[in-house]
């Protein structure tokens, strides 16, 4: 068959579809807008094989798996994030009564030393957009082979 211009259509109207539905799920987490406006789709050709993909920021995957407590994230990735967000220190109060105001180091390697406590909730949202949709896909693919196999006889019929 030597046009899969149906099949090209049916992967990437999926990845769109994906996609806006990750990016819904993705949106019950409010500060994560870098990574919804970031989220784009598309399918490549490699080795003979047709590939939908979903392109994310990196960090993607610790709101997907989450993150085990136990150790420290970098403070220095902390810092970035903070900075990122434009997130302002808060005051607290310290055992004596007093309220101090976290640097950027400090409010780091708190809410580091909470995610060492804690760990990082996973969100599985691309795991379960994925599986919400992949009858879909196979149903539209099965389609798009049928009618590509109908046509090519056809063809093979009227020379």
């Amino acid at each position: 068959m030597e046009d899969n211009k149906k099949i090209d259509q049916k992967l990437i109207e999926w990845a769109r579809i994906v996609c806006e539905t990750y990016k819904e799920k993705i949106q019950e987490l409010k500060p994560q807008t870098q990574l919804y406006d970031s989220a784009s789709y598309g399918i490549k050709e490699d080795g003979g094989e047709k590939i939908a993909y979903l392109l994310l920021r990196d960090y993607w995957k610790y709101i997907e798996s989450g993150r085990k407590a136990g150790s420290f994230p970098p403070v220095s990735a902390m810092e970035e994030w903070i900075k990122k967000r434009n997130i302002v220190p808060q005051p607290f109060t310290l055992p004596n009564g007093k309220q101090k105001i976290p640097t950027n180091n400090q409010l780091a390697f708190l809410i580091g030393r909470k995610i060492a406590k804690e760990g990082i909730k996973m969100h599985p949202f691309l795991y379960e957009t994925i599986n919400e949709h992949q009858s879909a896909l196979l149903t539209s693919l099965l389609e798009a082979l049928t009618e590509q196999v109908i046509e090519e006889i056809n063809k093979e019929l009227n020379t």
